[in-house]
């Protein structure tokens, strides 16, 4: 289906049956409402399950069995590192600002 060129508003269409293309002024298009699908909380939380119960079944071999324990060490450590850079940063005191007054 496609603009027929040599036709004002009108339209050319291929019709197998009879293999000829055709000129028309209406078409129809449908479906009108395609349905989009949808996907609710429940299935993103029936997933996610499911991919943990399958790396829990079979780990791949890349992982570590001391991963929460990095993870715990580099928190620490990044809050420390935190705690640092925030006592040495000294914030100046606010500055009171006194409202204009033209008279």
């Amino acid at each position: 289906m496609g603009p027929s060129l040599h036709h004002y508003w009108c339209v050319q269409y291929y019709i197998p049956r009879i293999k000829a293309i055709l000129n028309s002024d209406t078409v129809d298009f449908f479906p009108h409402a395609t349905p989009f699908p949808e996907a609710h909380l429940k299935d993103y939380l029936k997933q996610s399950v499911s991919n943990i119960i399958s790396i829990l079944a079979k780990p791949p071999p890349t992982t570590s069995l001391s991963l929460t324990a990095d993870i715990t060490e580099d928190s620490q450590r990044k809050q420390k590192e935190f705690q640092i850079i925030k006592n040495k940063k000294k914030l100046p005191n606010p500055i009171n600002i006194i409202p204009f007054n033209e008279t």
